[in-house]
């Protein structure tokens, strides 16, 4: 990551993440690493408040360092726990508008969404946007499972690699995808990008 007087340069794949975030939003990070994404949107002034989260020590002082050597501690605040967990010690969590979780395998954030949503702990307007390293299909089925739709959808190569991007909103009816389409996206599948 590279830095300027703004805060944070982002990479391509977090780019891509921070522009599906409406602007205004109250952003919740999941495994926020070293909170660049919260501490770039701040500096855009894109969003109205931050959460982040990190499970392990040393990455959460990484980025409490960080988020104050931005000073954005005004905006953001971090805490120390795994996945949704971190909820329970917001005052206000219902005020969430959009959830970020990325660069984790698709089997793990479904896993961390199930969880979330079996303790209750995912405010149930919320957006949700997703980058899956790997098992895109299997993220898009157990968002389709647990009342979500694909709303929006990226596709993206970074140095030798390929990200899809997943933005997906709670619906109150049900939504059936082909084979095909959670394979390989429904919003790309229409796309047919390069």
């Amino acid at each position: 990551m590279q830095e300027n007087h703004e805060g944070v340069i982002l990479s391509k794949r977090l780019q891509t993440v921070a522009s599906l975030v409406e602007p205004g939003s109250i952003l919740l990070d999941i495994g926020t690493d070293h909170a660049y994404l919260p501490i770039n949107l701040y500096h855009q002034k894109k969003i109205d408040h931050a959460y982040a989260g990190e499970i392990a020590k040393g990455p959460y002082e990484n980025a409490l360092e960080n988020i104050k050597k931005y000073q954005a501690e005004n905006t953001i605040e971090l805490f120390l726990g795994t996945g949704f967990s971190v909820v329970e010690q917001i005052d206000n969590p219902e005020q969430i508008d959009v959830i970020t979780i990325f660069g984790m395998g698709g089997q793990l954030i479904a896993d961390i969404i199930q969880e979330g949503v079996n303790k209750n702990q995912i405010p149930a307007d919320a957006e949700l946007i997703l980058q899956p390293n790997n098992q895109e299909s299997v993220l898009r089925e157990k968002l389709i499972q647990l009342g979500y739709d694909i709303v929006a959808e990226e596709i993206i190569k970074e140095q030798a690699f390929y990200y899809e991007i997943i933005k997906a909103a709670p619906v109150s009816s049900a939504i059936n995808y082909s084979e095909e389409e959670l394979f390989f996206g429904p919003i790309l599948l229409e796309e047919k990008s390069d």
